[in-house]
């Protein structure tokens, strides 16, 4: 099924694919190779093919009453193969070389007994997309009652996954260190989206639900803390170096789901749980696509609840991202990677386990789940609530260098470019203090207004006592309280007062950032991405207020348009032929025989081992492919556990990647077991999985 039908064509591409952008991994030195790669990514697209895409609302099936809260719950696999463009990092990111940790999407499927229902996803993905988040509704519509409204996609916010998946061509642009839509990725997402929710739908069964938070200190700091201290409401704005870790959202939220087992007793689904931190523990010069610090909170409650509780089915953990707009991961400072990712969320992931055992579900047949949604567009309507924003959105000079966990060389030290640096002078401008990033005229040329994201969808989901206001935005924690708080007076009437509002960041589209104005005013890197002005965060404040007073009195005033048509630029690498071609079998062979590695600093010890296979898309990466085999004294071989936990490529510690492609048919890949047990009289084995028409592969083994 071809998820872009219908399309009209990108014309044919005219203009050299060679650009700066095409070479950033080797850009990261001089002022002039950062000019120069900026550059190429403003000039690229210009010359690049578009693409139209129209996409449909079609209304779900009609949901039926039931006696109870149905629950169901699906994990899908989003992991493309090798050589895509990752997307986080902008100019600076990595071509992928392969995964350490897959990239999934996890789903809750949620009906009350009476009403409509809804469908929580969370993604290993730095944000939402709205194309990706119309076109999944348009996909599930003939087969589950979840209606438009009542989807939520929310990203991680990880660094480290694939880009070229976004509705705006600003995003698609500069989040990647190659500039386009993605259409290939964009269909391999939204069908396996659209099949993990069908799954979940399909697999519903008696649920309960508890509710509850906790506070997670010591993981996190706030990058930007001049900024922070700005806001109005602070008395002491004394900057002193411990401040950075009080100045953070420390919230865990989470939703506990329990259903009902085929004996008629309840076990534990899983968790929907939400958490402020950046994706930003692993740096930009790792190659492999991973979930950064969520890979490791989402997995150990997995775990966890697997061992624990021995439900009949796979347990769910999705974590999303909550207010972390300034909230950084408190790795140690030059050590950003896996050993710091990993300690991270370890941490994080014992203080949810232990919020998780808190949370004892009962049985609450009418548990009230509503939601209420809009959507703006900017462009036609600026002013809401008596708050305007501006006209055209601005990319200001803080953006451009970068905030400190993955800063662009140069340019972050320089005056008007780093952090700190406001306009002093003719702020009496819709934009206030910002700097335009090269000048005024110069963004109207480069950066074309329709560009940017304005469709701006607007949600508000209640489930029990908690209330839930997704955003397409990167909120900062003094923002999202403003936010949370304008949401609970609007919803007062229909609440208990001790209900709790939680904003996740990075929903169903991708916005940039949105600060307080106070934080705006100084410029730091979230002011300057803070695309429509420092009257954003009002805005989105006075239109939330309306919304959950809408949801209070049971009121859905929007109605979807019948069709949305966006066009995008395509990446040139996305055109290079017809349709994909037919893979050629390829025989397996050892390329490399086991070889152990020392640890080292920030280095984790590990065995590798090196094989010839068929080429990167014959390999399905989005399927398992490879774990670790032991035996001891030539007893039979056994899949490897380790400290409980299965060690294969669907956990954390064993890492595919593509070392060198052999022509158009194959190529040789490494896999690499990073914190390996040494036990004597033990010998291990690296298995690869059936592939291309080729048979379950194994290396030599090795002790």
């Amino acid at each position: 099924m071809n998820l872009l039908d219908p399309l009209i064509p990108p014309p044919p591409l005219e203009c050299s694919r060679q650009s700066a952008a095409s070479n950033a991994r080797s850009t990261h030195g001089t002022a002039l190779q950062v000019l120069w790669l900026l550059l190429g990514m403003l000039l690229l697209p210009a010359c690049s093919p578009a693409m139209t895409m129209r996409i449909s609302y079609r209304p779900p099936l009609p949901t039926v009453d039931r006696e109870t809260l149905l629950v169901g719950a699906a994990r899908v696999d989003l992991t493309p193969e090798p050589g895509k463009p990752m997307a986080g990092y902008s100019a600076h990111a990595s071509t992928s070389s392969g995964v350490r940790t897959r990239i999934n999407a996890r789903i809750f499927y949620l009906k009350p007994a009476h009403g409509q229902p809804v469908a929580l996803v969370q993604c290993d993905l730095l944000s939402g997309s709205r194309i990706l988040h119309r076109k999944v509704a348009e996909l599930i519509a003939a087969r589950t009652d979840v209606p438009l409204e009542g989807l939520l996609i929310a990203g991680t916010h990880t660094h480290s996954g694939p880009g070229g998946f976004f509705g705006s061509d600003f995003y698609n642009r500069f989040a990647s260190n190659v500039p386009g839509l993605d259409p290939d990725y964009f269909n391999q997402v939204a069908e396996q989206m659209a099949a993990g929710i069908v799954q979940a739908y399909e697999a519903r069964r008696p649920g309960r639900i508890a509710f509850g938070t906790t506070e997670v200190w010591g993981y996190t700091r706030n990058r930007s803390p001049e900024a922070h201290l700005a806001n109005s409401h602070i008395t002491d704005r004394e900057m002193r170096p411990e401040r950075v870790y009080q100045l953070v959202n420390p919230v865990l939220s989470m939703l506990r789901i329990d259903a009902q087992t085929s004996q008629g007793d309840f076990r534990p689904l899983g968790a929907f749980s939400n958490f402020s931190i950046h994706g930003t523990a692993v740096p930009h010069d790792f190659d492999v696509y991973n979930g950064d610090v969520f890979t490791y909170v989402e997995q150990e409650l997995e775990w966890n609840i697997r061992e624990t509780y021995r439900p009949e089915w796979p347990p769910v953990h999705a974590v999303s991202n909550a207010t972390h707009g300034d909230n950084s991961p408190d790795y140690r400072f030059g050590l950003q990677g896996f050993i710091e990712a990993r300690r991270l969320g370890l941490g994080i992931a014992e203080q949810a386990w232990k919020l998780f055992q808190s949370l004892e579900p009962a049985a609450n047949p009418d548990l009230p789940i509503s939601v209420t949604a809009r959507e703006v567009d900017l462009y036609q309507e600026p002013e809401y609530g008596g708050v305007t924003l501006c006209s055209t959105p601005v990319a200001g000079s803080a953006l451009i260098a970068g905030a400190d966990d993955g800063s662009t060389p140069v340019l972050r030290s320089l005056p008007f470019f780093a952090q700190g640096w406001p306009r002093k002078l003719f702020t009496r401008n819709c934009q206030g203090s910002k700097r335009w990033f090269g000048s005024k005229t110069g963004q109207r040329i480069y950066l074309p207004r329709d560009g940017f994201p304005h469709h701006l969808f607007l949600q508000v989901i209640r489930i029990g006592d908690a209330v839930y206001v997704p955003l397409p935005f990167e909120v900062t924690s003094e923002m999202g309280k403003r936010i949370a708080a304008a949401a609970k007076r609007g919803a007062a009437a229909s609440i208990p007062a001790n209900a709790s509002v939680v904003v996740i960041s990075c929903s169903n589209d991708y916005f940039g950032y949105v600060t307080t104005p106070e934080e705006y005013a100084l410029q730091y890197y979230e002011g300057g991405h803070t695309l429509y002005g420092p009257r954003t965060g009002p805005f989105l404040a006075a239109h939330l207020e309306t919304l959950a007073g809408e949801l209070a009195a049971g009121k859905q005033s929007w109605k979807p348009p019948e069709q949305i048509e966006v066009t995008l630029k395509v990446r040139p690498s996305a055109v290079k032929h017809a349709g994909p071609q037919p893979a050629r079998a390829v025989e397996r062979t050892v390329s490399h025989t086991p070889v152990f590695q020392l640890a080292a600093q920030n280095l984790e010890a590990s065995w590798s081992f090196q094989w010839m296979d068929a080429a990167p898309e014959a390999l399905r990466f989005h399927e398992p492919l490879a774990y670790m085999e032991v035996r001891e004294d030539d007893g039979p071989w056994q899949k490897l556990v380790q400290h409980g936990r299965p060690v294969d490529d669907d956990g954390y510690d064993l890492q595919i990647k593509l070392v060198q492609l052999k022509g158009d048919t194959s190529g040789i890949y490494e896999a690499r077991w990073f914190n390996p047990e040494h036990l004597p009289g033990r010998q291990y084995r690296f298995v690869v999985l059936p592939r291309a028409g080729q048979p379950i592969f194994y290396s030599p083994d090795f002790h």
